[in-house]
Formats: structure tokens, sequence, C-alpha cells
């Protein structure tokens, strides 16, 4: 299964777990490789969750530079930061929390290269608590346009998930027992198949009154009227429609009433029901409160240093919902791989990666050869599954953006030039700032032969404020390159 058809626009093998950053994992994907994404990231809580693990929820620029990511995260604001979305994280660096600046930046990066591999029928749940869920809705919106998220009339999704039960030490403040899921589609036309839940005992007996005796059991009154207007305004057996329309076709009532499953009323203006079985009922419908999914307790844990593990109940569900059976689900935080092996319980392919080299080497090792679950056992043996720490190369073309170090730079200084290059020029009386240069005594120098330059690089704590920024002619730029000073 995990080994699987090896479509011709994939260039990885599904089944692929890699000990690497998603960032490059994801930038060495195809565009529109991926039917499913998952994604359980940081929460940015302050969390240290195991001295083992190689990642923390501490969002600092020493810790990001030791993980080597604070490249792809000044990538993200220098590349986007005309959209207001990324003023207002300079914003948040300056006035309120670094920790968060950087925490968004380094999530607003990696959507941007989900959006790019997901197809066009493709869905992202995105899985948060609420420290930062506001500000990553916002980020959503961004990326795939608030049409395809949670709200009225909207096709996506805000999902609240009951992890655990109220806590009896919260006597100041409520208790924090629920996690927020956002589900975003990339397109109008993506996957849904709807799940049910067993129906309760208690909805049951006021519900399933009614009984013919025909041995069918009992069945309840449903209302034929449709849901929203359409154009099923047809007079059937004499009745007149209702006002927004008859909820079945004129084939799908003629045989509702061969079926002996209508209700007609004893008064001419009555309206026609239907004989809803219970034996015939799927269950009640799922809605966007999740509270019949438990937290994991902690001896059914396969990892014991990762304490953020979700009950394989929840990753099922959202896989079922939001795929097909073949399809390729990815997990770009797969900590310790719930989330793959749910997908091989429904009969999904499956990729993933983390940085964490013991959580994808030791805890998947576990699932695939100790389960103590007979039917995953089973399942688990004959699925072809690698390790591998060499990002994939995509062989289609990417997403607009180019991450590489030169092209940050140029758009970098694209951008910074048309925002303060006039006030700089006027400043600078048009002659290069540099200390040594030896056309400093000119009267002026054409605007097109300077370069903007950060007094305090980037690299060293430097930012994009006008007091930062200086003119140099082309080789003060060069000698002076990025030193700190």
């Amino acid at each position: 299964m995990g080994g699987g058809i090896h479509s011709p626009w994939l260039n990885f093998k599904p089944g692929t777990i890699w000990n690497a950053d998603n960032l490059d994992v994801m930038r060495g994907m195809n565009s529109e490789t991926i039917d499913l994404i998952y994604l359980d990231p940081p929460f940015n809580s302050d969390a240290e969750y195991s001295a083992s693990n190689s990642f923390n929820d501490i969002w600092t620029k020493e810790n990001l530079t030791k993980w080597s990511m604070l490249n792809g995260i000044e990538a993200s604001v220098e590349i986007l930061q005309e959209n207001p979305w990324w003023e207002f994280l300079d914003v948040l660096k300056d006035k309120h929390s670094e920790r968060l600046y950087y925490y968004l930046s380094f999530m607003g990066i990696r959507i941007v290269q989900m959006y790019d591999i997901l197809k066009p029928t493709g869905s992202l749940y995105l899985h948060c608590d609420d420290t930062t869920n506001s500000y990553l809705r916002m980020v959503l919106d961004f990326v795939f346009g608030y049409k395809n998220g949670p709200g009225k009339n909207r096709s996506g999704a805000q999902i609240t998930w009951k992890r655990a039960q109220a806590k009896n030490t919260a006597k100041r403040i409520y208790s924090r027992d629920t996690d927020n899921i956002y589900l975003y589609h990339k397109t109008k036309h993506y996957t849904h198949n709807p799940q049910y839940i067993p129906l309760d005992k208690e909805y049951i007996e006021k519900t399933y009154v009614f009984d013919d005796g025909d041995g069918r059991g009992k069945y309840l009154s449903q209302s034929l009227v449709a849901p929203s207007r359409n154009s099923n305004k047809f007079y059937f057996k004499g009745f007149p429609p209702p006002e927004k329309g008859w909820r079945h076709t004129p084939e799908t009532m003629r045989r509702l009433d061969n079926d002996n499953k209508l209700i007609y009323p004893s008064k001419p203006h009555g309206r026609i029901r239907k004989k809803l079985y219970l034996s015939e009922s799927k269950g009640k419908l799922v809605s966007n409160i999740w509270t019949d999914i438990g937290k994991m307790e902690g001896q059914d844990r396969k990892s014991k240093n990762w304490e953020t593990q979700k009950p394989p109940k929840l990753l099922e569900r959202v896989i079922e919902t939001s795929s097909n059976p073949g399809d390729l689900v990815f997990d770009p935080f797969a900590g310790c791989g719930s989330t793959l092996v749910a997908a091989i319980k429904t009969g999904r392919r499956f990729v993933g990666c983390d940085i964490d080299e013991t959580l994808v080497c030791d805890t998947m090792k576990k699932w695939f050869t100790d389960t103590k679950d007979n039917y995953l056992d089973d399942l688990l043996r004959e699925t072809e599954y690698i390790v591998s720490t060499s990002p994939p190369s995509a062989t289609r073309k990417q997403l607009k953006f180019d991450f590489s170090g030169s092209n940050i730079k140029l758009i970098r200084d694209r951008n910074l030039r048309r925002k303060y290059g006039p006030d700089l020029y006027m400043k600078a009386h048009g002659r290069c700032q540099g200390k040594s240069c030896s056309k400093k005594d000119q009267n002026f120098m054409p605007f097109d032969m300077l370069e903007i330059d950060h007094k305090q690089p980037l690299s060293c704590g430097g930012s994009n404020d006008l007091r930062n920024l200086q003119l140099l002619c082309r080789n003060c730029n060069a000698k002076k390159s990025d030193r700190c000073e």
C-alpha cells in the first residue's frame, strides 16, 4: 500500500518518511501531487516536550538559527512584505511579541508551500489550540482565500475537538479542554465524504416513535421540503409543491410511494412526509463539534517522548472525510507517525516528515515492527516504507516564489527600493554613503547606479527600518557584503 503505484507526476515514492525540515521537503515536491494534508504543528506554547526532541516550542531567533530555519522565515516576510498581513507581522515584532512574529513567519512560508503541492481537489486540516489560532486563521485566509475556509456560505470548517474533561483545579479560569482544527479547500471541487456516528439511546426513544406493524420496525416522520430553493416544483398525486420545492425528484418520489415510505396528510392542505426507518439510518451526521473522540491515554501512547500524540480515531475521521481510498496523505509534522498509520488503516497512501531523528527512526520502527494489534500488525508488515534524509527534487515548475538566497535578496531590494528609494536618494544628495568610496566627491550619481544596503545586516539582527538603510554604489556594496559591524 505504501509502496503502491508510483504515479507519473510524483517525483518521490509513496511511503517515504523524511528526516528533514518540511520546508526543504515541500519545496522539492511537484506541484499538485497531494490529496490531503493534515498538520499538527507546534502551538507556540513555551513547551519543551522532551530532552530527546531536537525541536521544541520556544520561538527565538537563536533557536531558529540553531535549527537552520531563519533564512526561510526571513524569505517569507521579504517576499510577501507588501501584503497587509506581513506588515502586521512587523507590528507584532516591534510592539507585541517577537516570538509570535517568528512563529507566524515560520508557519506562513510553509502554508504557502502546502497550497502549492495540494491537488485542486485537495484539502488541508490545520490542528491548533487557542494560543495563536486566530493568527493562523488569518494566514490560511490569505493563502487559500477566505471563501475556502470556515464560515457561513463558505466551503471550509472550524472543528472544535473536545480532547479532555474539565479540570477541578481550574477554579480561577475556564478549563482549556478543546483544540481547534481548521479545514480549508484549495478549490470548490473538493473531496468530501459525510461521516456518521451512532445515534444515542435517548434520541432514538424520543424521535423514532411510529411503527406500522409491517415488520420494518420504528420510524420517524421527516419533512419533504427542500432545505433550499430548487426546481422540484411539481404536483404529486394532487398535492402542490412546497414554496422551496420538494426535497426529491419526481422519480424518487414515485419510488418512495411504491415502497410505502410516504405519509399522506388527512387534510387537503397538509404536507406529504417521509418515513425514515431506524434500521436504514446511517446514524447522526458528524458536525463541526467532535465530543466522541477523547485524547490519547498514557498507556496507549506509541512514544513516551511525544506528549501531544493524537488519537488514531481523530485522524481516521479526517482522512475518511476528505480523501478516497488510494489517495495520498501528507503530514509535514509527522511526529510519532500516527497520521501515517491512520492512512494505512483507511486504505490511503502516505508520506511524511519530521526533523526529530528519534521520532522518525525509532518510533516509526516501533509502529512497523511491534504494534501488538493483529489487524494493524498485518497491514503494517505488508506496507513498504523508507526513511530518507534527502528531500525530493521537483521535476515540474514550482510555485512562482523562488526561495534561493540570491533571489530573496533581489526581491527584497526591489521592494525596499520602491518603498524607500526616493527618500534615501534625497537624504544622500545623490551620493554613495560608503565611508571610503572613490566616487564620494562626485556631485551626484544616477539612482540606478546606487543600491540599498542594510547598515546592520538582517543576519546580524538588523531590520528593514528606514534608519537602518543607506545607498551604496555597487563597488562599496560588494566590499561591505553581509559583515556585521
